[in-house]
């Protein structure tokens, strides 16, 4: 968090000598402003960074290919680099548990989803600050990040004490309020709604914009980008139910929401929508459909219904 602070308070050009803008993977930083979720600009300023690989090739197919690649650090500031592998690699032991306690809460045993993991985890992490924001004459604040659900498996946030991160549960928004430096909010993505068969749902979250600057870092622990997710096989004595008429994906998802089944078109799906700019400029043979598909841009395609009965959306022609 120190170090994501120094980060954050260094001149703009300096920030810029890593600016996403240069990475097809997006990876990098990105002015406030610059990402954006379901449709408006986020307020924040924030940093990309994922597992370290070598580069793709320009026309790499499937589209998820693309997403390998290496990250950029600041030369200014090499505590940061240090910091963030450290971080990340003590997250990837606390993803692997939480995930073997997924696993033993849906009456599996605690390994039964390691294949998806193989031969990597695709993982993310961000830093983000947000800019402090007075309320408007109503006393309403405004929207730092607008409602999503993550596209991967489990994300875990570390954040300061500023406070606006809300979720959605039982029909309305709720404050997640901060607990201390030593406490992660974990958030499930879509890849878990998709494993369980919509027995574990994807966690909306929003963050409302607060009077003083906000800091967070969240972790997303992801499949393998070949991963495909398939419905897994749940024990018919499972002790959980949903309320019979609450159906979250309607109450607040877009319409076209497209789950794709494999994991890497999925991600691919997320970033092109947030990161608009980044996909023109690195991606022009792909087309990214209005449900969150990505074709190549001369591909001729049929409409994909955004259910769970055909999150495969394949249709291609």
């Amino acid at each position: 968090m120190n170090e994501a602070r120094l980060f954050f308070a260094r001149p703009v050009e300096e920030k810029q000598r890593i600016g996403y803008g240069s990475s097809s993977a997006f990876r990098g930083y990105m002015a406030n402003g610059v990402e954006n979720t379901a449709g408006k600009p986020d307020l924040r300023e924030q940093v990309e960074i994922a597992a370290e690989g070598l580069p793709a090739a320009a026309h790499a197919w499937p589209p998820f290919e693309r997403l390998r690649g290496p990250n950029q650090w600041p030369d200014m500031q090499p505590q940061l680099k240090e910091a963030i592998q450290e971080f990340s690699g003590c997250m990837m032991g606390v993803s692997t548990e939480l995930t073997h306690a997924v696993c033993i809460a849906m009456g599996l045993e605690r390994g039964a989803i390691q294949p998806l993991f193989e031969p990597a985890p695709h993982w993310q992490l961000k830093l983000a600050s947000y800019k402090a924001v007075a309320s408007d004459p109503s006393g309403e604040p405004g929207m730092g990040v607008g409602a999503h659900t993550d596209s991967g498996f489990l994300t875990l946030l570390l954040q300061d004490d500023s406070g606006g991160l809300e979720a959605f549960t039982q029909g309305e928004w709720i404050e997640v309020v901060p607990l201390g430096a030593d406490v992660l909010v974990c958030n499930l993505g879509e890849v878990c709604q998709m494993m369980s068969g919509g027995y574990l749902l994807a966690t909306p979250h929003r963050v409302r914009s607060t009077p003083k600057p906000r800091l967070s870092i969240p972790f997303f622990y992801n499949p393998a980008l070949e991963a495909v997710v398939e419905p897994l096989e749940l024990p018919s004595h499972l002790p959980w139910e949903r309320e019979p008429d609450y159906d979250q994906q309607t109450q607040w998802r877009r319409p076209q929401n497209a789950l794709l089944a494999q994991y890497g078109a999925n991600a691919f799906k997320s970033l092109a929508r947030s990161h608009p700019a980044v996909f023109e400029r690195h991606h022009p043979d792909l087309r990214l459909l209005d449900d969150g598909r990505v074709v190549r841009a001369t591909d001729r395609v049929t409409r994909c219904e955004a259910t769970e009965g055909e999150r495969d959306c394949n249709g291609t022609s």
